[in-house]
């Protein structure tokens, strides 16, 4: 009598030689399948190479090309970073090789080496404010990766940042694979033309930067400057001072947040408030000021119209201001009452025309 088939433990073998190439294969395309799922994400190697800013000792060579008018430009300067967001550019070509900029303990050093002059820019750093902007980039922009790219010989990875909401700009940006530098970056317009890019042509993560490289030579004049826009705590304050009721407007475009209320002083010294909003890549700025510029419309007489040369910017008259300059993004200018308005951000043509309307209106705070 034969025993039962379970019992047959020659035909049970056999079964399990059959399977195991079976089970193995399965496993290396399981395991396959796990990793290409849980690989990282574009907003995953995003977050990593915005926390790595300011944290790597390396040196290189980068260029910047800006196509925004009227401040087009080029440059090439040699470049060194150092732990804690020190970084030194000493830039290179005809008419910049004297000069030598250092961020360093929240101070911009803009060194003249032929004038032996140093312009320092003294900033608060805000962690807070930081990690703000951080947020509000991953809530209102999309991320995701296009690929991989080589960038001054290192492997990258290729990345693109586009914005939820129409009509707006958008970035790529190229991310070290192996520590997670931005070596490159591209910004770009909603109609695909290029505002601004940078890139590493050589870099080097093996070396060491002394800390001293990052100081000034003790014999330097140092100069402080302004640190630029003050900040207007209190808008009916600012009113009164200027002469103008300060609006806010009752509308933004989804995915903006008020990013700071400053004032600005143009080139003939009129005093206008800016409010700023922010989206986590691009702004919106509106600048209020009086109707009348009180300098430039002083009258056309040789003495005044001289005197009034010196002191405007360029494009800056009674009818304009030198803010229409800004060509580079989309402006609305317009008056209401006694109240010059000015709108300029890179934003759809259709929220630049609501947010005008707004103002006109009195609509806002």
């Amino acid at each position: 009598m034969k025993p039962p088939i379970y019992c047959n433990n020659d035909i049970i073998f056999r079964k399990l030689s059959f399977l195991i190439p079976v089970i193995i294969i399965q496993i290396f395309v399981w395991t396959g399948c796990f990793f290409e799922i849980y690989a990282e994400t574009g907003e995953e190697i995003l977050k990593k190479a915005l926390s790595t800013e300011g944290m790597l000792d390396f040196t290189g060579t980068s260029k910047t090309i800006s196509y925004m008018k009227p401040y087009d430009f080029s440059n090439e300067a040699n470049v060194s970073y150092r732990q804690h967001g020190m970084c030194r550019m000493e830039y290179k070509g005809a008419g910049a090789s004297n000069i030598v900029v250092i961020n360093k303990d929240n101070s911009l050093l803009r060194y003249d080496r032929v004038k032996k002059i140093v312009f320092r820019t003294l900033a608060e750093a805000s962690p807070q404010n930081t990690e703000d902007k951080k947020k509000l980039l991953f809530e209102n922009y999309k991320v995701i990766q296009e690929g991989e790219e080589k960038v001054a010989g290192r492997d990258t990875y290729l990345i693109e940042v586009s914005s939820k909401y129409s009509g707006r700009p958008y970035k790529k940006l190229w991310i070290d694979k192996s520590n997670y530098a931005i070596l490159s970056s591209k910004l770009y317009n909603p109609d695909n033309s290029l505002q601004l890019v940078t890139y590493f042509t050589s870099v080097d993560f093996n070396s060491s930067v002394p800390e001293n490289a990052f100081n000034v030579p003790r014999e330097v004049r140092i100069i402080d400057i302004s640190e630029g826009p003050k900040k207007i705590t209190s808008i009916d304050d600012f009113s009164k001072h200027a002469g103008f009721k300060v609006l806010q407007p009752g509308w933004l475009p989804p995915g903006f947040v008020l990013d700071g209320i400053y004032t600005y002083q143009c080139q003939c010294g009129v005093e206008m408030a800016h409010i700023r909003y922010f989206d986590g890549l691009t702004s919106i700025s509106i600048f209020e000021g009086p109707k009348k510029c009180p300098r430039c419309d002083e009258g056309f007489s040789p003495r005044t119209m001289m005197r009034g040369r010196m002191r405007m910017g360029r494009g800056c008259s009674p009818a304009n201001c030198e803010l229409l300059e800004q060509s580079g993004e989309n402006l609305r200018a317009f008056f209401n009452s006694g109240t010059r308005f000015i709108i300029i951000g890179t934003i759809a043509e259709s929220d630049l025309d609501t947010l005008r309307k707004n103002l006109e209106k009195n609509e806002g705070n």
